[in-house]
């Protein structure tokens, strides 16, 4: 908009105009000129000076021409080159003008810079908006004291503006040695200067400077501009913080601006103001203020595309509050005022898109069936058909046209009207572009098709459909799952293998979390999340095993058969179809995968001595098979849960000695787990070799290891609680094992800060350091050191926390012991209760997080018996017992027999 209220009503007309008037009016020559033409020259001279005056430009510029030719060294010389060079402009003969600027500019020094304005308008006229700017830029270095100079830089802005030559508008007004400054300061309220600003301040906006284009729009405030650049700044104000996302500042010079368009009267300016008004309502989630501010634009004054604009903004805020009966309101109206606007077709078409929604949204209820709901619907079916033939009988072939024969289409398939919609579908397909509305259009055609028996035509638009769309994202997601599952029913039903075999096979590839998987019922972790799709395609593929029971694909189909049953949680019936399966196809080369998906449902079903079996046969059977690893990670897990730790151990040696196994995540997460059993039956040596073999083969030992970073952290976590549990170390050296404990833990302290593991081994160590204090007392400072920086650490867990709490804790018990005073003591106990108290009464506690019942009860009854046997204080300790009974319920029996033990007995009554 800014540009078309930047006056390009030719600036060039003055000059013209002025030009003419000196030579006509100047008044009578000096006697040097007199001497220096000779009658031809006056003569031809005042002969063209009359025709350019009287408009005739192709004449005078003939004239002028012939007397540059003629009178090389006359003192009118430069007033003829640029006389010749302003008729060619206003003949728009623009080569022209660059030709004598290029031939005359260097011998008319008086008129160079007019000629230079013109080469650079003449540019502009031609489109060569770069061209252009450069030559402005080239003037305004050149003739730095040309009255023609705020034009020149004004225009040269206004090149760059058309070319949203964003960076090189702000460079050329904003950089040292550039001229606007010394205009701008020569004369800021030239009418050129302020338009210049208003072009800087519009390509701020573009390029997000926001701050220094609202700087510059609020300076121009202080000066007295003319009415229309008053809106100008304010529209380019309220843009800004727009874009700032200052919607309450914007809308406020919003308020501004729509009076400043309407003080002046102008519909265009009005409409727009209403617009951004609008806009900025919408922003501030003011949908009732927006609606109404919108709606003014819908009045005749209303210039066409800010009416249509405000029309459809209207709609979509009416159907956003869901009503849509509102919006058809409005537009039954616009149509009964404005007849014959150019959008009406668009208009009829929303009209009746909207009542066939409506249809839907009452269909969708599913109210109960009666005459006064079926009269309703029936009639949002007709409004919406109205709408549709209106478009149809006066628009051209046209997407809109398109879009009309498909909701005509849904008006006849709603009705039972299948022939006419199988044509109007037919059409929307042939009408429509290759678009979403196109594939809905053709699929329809096609079901037509399958509900007329024409199984041919269906079969040819479902595969159409297909192969045009299979690569359209939002198709693909919403339609062609549909389109293969009716052209699987196609096949069936025309007895064509070949088209069902086809279809289900591309199901399988495309959709197969639609469906079925063809992964290891291992890797199936979720059903499917749309309701009926699972029972849809256990149809499909009975119907498709009764229909060719003997197909080649039957082992594949009768295996996708039983993952649905998989995928719906019957195991019982999977392992059913399993086991026939395992009993028909004896060689199949799927046979391995099915035996183990068989173990994997036995053991889902509960049943797990017989998965057991199944993966005991299974290692034997097929022990070259790549499954095998798998199967002892079972076995392993499955020996784990017995409490057999050596089983487990055994069978995660399987798996990572495995050569069918290349080294990955599973063989390296099976080493680690073959030395945590290793660690669970106490083989502390066996154990170390696990991790220590991961910790020596990954990173950042061997940087190009198949091992994770994670694992190997895991590793150190694993060795350093083998450390911790081996009794078997030389009682000599039985507090090294702490020594090599941290040096585990250490690594994790140092490299995973940022991970829960983190704080878990800060407290290990800070264990640790509390048994190492027995010997070394200052370890004291280093167990609190550690406990502070396990509670402190934000991924903690509450568990973790509470733990630290109570490390801190004992650490403040055990310092206690060492004072030599009884106030020193009190003090170190008094700050020990309050780390147990922080844990019973859940300080620190995270939104969700909820108290470690264990981690609770030993902080209790370790504040409990400091408060009764070290600070005397038995009332308390009841209290703090009868809090930690609520805390855990599951304590109150015990908790009321230590409460039964501090209460003193009753005294005895007296007789």
């Amino acid at each position: 908009m800014l540009i078309t209220m930047l006056d390009l009503r030719n600036s060039w007309s003055r000059i013209l105009v002025v030009s003419v008037l000196w030579l006509l009016v100047a008044g009578p020559l000096s006697w040097s000129v007199k001497a220096a033409d000779n009658a031809e020259a006056r003569n031809l001279f005042r002969t063209a000076s009359e025709a350019m005056s009287d408009k005739a430009f192709e004449r005078a510029a003939g004239e002028f021409n012939q007397f540059l030719q003629k009178f090389p060294n006359s003192p009118r010389f430069a007033e003829a080159a640029i006389s010749l060079a302003e008729n060619y402009f206003e003949l728009k003969q623009y080569d022209e003008v660059l030709k004598t600027v290029d031939l005359y500019q260097s011998r008319a020094a008086s008129v160079a810079d007019r000629l230079a304005y013109l080469k650079a308008r003449s540019l502009w006229e031609k489109g060569q908006y770069a061209e252009a700017a450069q030559a402005w830029k080239a003037m305004t270095e050149a003739f730095s004291k040309s009255k023609l100079q705020p034009e020149a830089v004004y225009w040269e802005a206004l090149a760059r503006f058309k070319e949203k030559d964003w960076s090189g508008l702000i460079s050329a007004l904003t950089e040292k040695g550039r001229p606007f400054a010394k205009v701008a300061e020569a004369d800021p309220a030239n009418v050129f200067v302020v338009r210049t600003r208003l072009l800087l301040a519009e390509a701020q906006l573009e390029k997000k400077e926001l701050a220094e284009a609202e700087k510059g729009l609020l300076a121009l405030a202080e000066q007295t501009l003319p009415p229309e650049q008053i809106w100008q700044r304010l529209q380019l104000l309220t843009r800004v913080q727009q874009q700032a996302s200052r919607f309450d500042d914007a809308a406020q010079t919003s308020i501004g601006l729509l009076a400043q368009a309407r003080a002046l009267g102008r519909s265009d300016l009005i409409a727009e103001s209403v617009a951004l008004r609008a806009e900025l309502l919408q922003a501030l989630k003011q949908p009732d203020a927006a609606l109404e501010m919108w709606q003014a634009n819908l009045s005749d004054n209303t210039p066409p595309e800010r009416r249509r604009q405000a029309l459809f903004a209207v709609i979509a805020l009416s159907t956003e509050k869901g009503n849509t009966e509102q919006a058809r309101t409005q537009l039954t109206e616009f149509l009964r005022a404005n007849p014959n606007d150019p959008a009406q077709s668009l208009v009829r078409l929303t009209l009746g898109e909207l009542a066939l929604k409506d249809f839907y949204k009452v269909k969708a209820v599913q109210p109960a069936v009666t005459d006064t709901n079926l009269i309703h619907m029936t009639n949002l079916l007709q409004m919406a058909k109205v709408q549709f033939d209106a478009v149809l009988t006066n628009t051209a072939v046209s997407n809109i046209t398109g879009r009309a024969y498909l909701g005509r289409g849904w008006y006849g398939w709603e009705m039972g009207a299948i022939e006419a919609a199988q044509s109007d579908f037919k059409l929307a397909t042939e009408a429509l572009p290759e678009s979403n509305d196109q594939a809905i259009a053709r699929f329809k055609w096609a079901d037509t098709q399958f509900l007329r028996n024409d199984l041919e035509g269906a079969s040819a638009n479902y595969s159409a459909l297909v192969e045009q769309y299979r690569g359209v994202t939002a198709v693909r997601e919403g339609l062609l799952d549909q389109a293969l599952y009716q052209l699987v029913r196609v096949g069936v039903r025309q007895k064509r293998e070949d088209v069902a075999t086809y279809a289900l096979e591309k199901l399988r590839e495309w959709f197969p979390e639609s469906y079925y998987s063809e992964n290891s019922l291992l890797l199936v972790g979720q059903a499917l999340g749309q309701g009926g799709k699972v029972a849809d395609a256990r149809r499909l593929l009975d119907d498709f095993m009764q229909q060719f029971p003997n197909s080649a694909k039957a082992s594949e189909i009768q295996l996708a058969r039983a993952r649905i049953s998989v995928r719906e949680q019957n195991w019982t019936d999977a392992i059913t179809i399993y086991a026939n399966w395992l009993g028909r196809f004896t060689n199949d080369v799927a046979r391995p995968r099915a035996v183990f998906d068989l173990g994997w449902l036995r053991f889902k079903a509960g049943d797990e001595a017989q998965a057991f079996i199944t993966y005991t046969n299974f290692v034997s059977d097929f022990s070259t098979n790549a499954l095998v690893p798998q199967a002892h990670f079972w076995l392993a897990e499955h020996y784990e849960r017995k409490k057999d730790f050596s089983g487990a151990e055994r069978h995660y040696q399987l798996v990572f000695q495995s050569t069918n196994l290349p080294p990955g995540e599973l063989s390296h997460r099976a080493r680690l787990l073959a030395g945590r059993a290793a660690l669970s039956r106490q083989g502390y040596k066996e154990a170390q070799g696990y991790f220590t073999w991961l910790i020596t083969n990954g990173p950042p030992q061997v940087t190009s290891s198949t091992i994770s970073t994670q694992l190997v952290a895991q590793a150190y976590f694993a060795l350093g609680d083998t450390h911790l549990a081996d009794s078997a170390i030389d009682p000599a050296r039985a507090q090294d094992k702490f020594g090599d404990a941290i040096n585990a833990f250490t690594f994790i302290e140092q490299f995973f800060k940022d991970t829960p593991l983190f704080s878990v081994a800060c407290g290990k160590i800070a264990s640790c350091h509390l048994q190492y204090a027995v010997q070394d007392p200052t370890r004291y400072e280093k167990a609190s050191e550690y406990f502070t920086k396990a509670l402190e650490s934000p991924l903690a867990t509450v568990e973790t926390r509470g733990l630290a709490e109570i490390g801190l804790g004992k650490v403040k018990e055990k310092l206690a012991e060492r004072q030599t005073t009884e106030e020193a003591r009190t003090g170190l106990w008094k700050s020990a209760l309050e780390h147990y108290e922080n844990v019973v009464y859940g300080r620190g506690l995270k939104e969700g997080e909820e108290l470690s019942p264990a981690v609770t009860e030993q902080a209790g009854l370790a504040g409990a018996q400091l408060l009764w046997q070290r600070l005397n204080r038995r009332e308390q300790a009841i209290s703090f017992y009868q809090r930690l009974a609520e805390k855990v319920p599951a304590l109150r029996e015990s908790v009321e027999k230590r409460i039964a033990e501090l209460t003193p007995p009753a005294p005895a009554k007296q007789n």
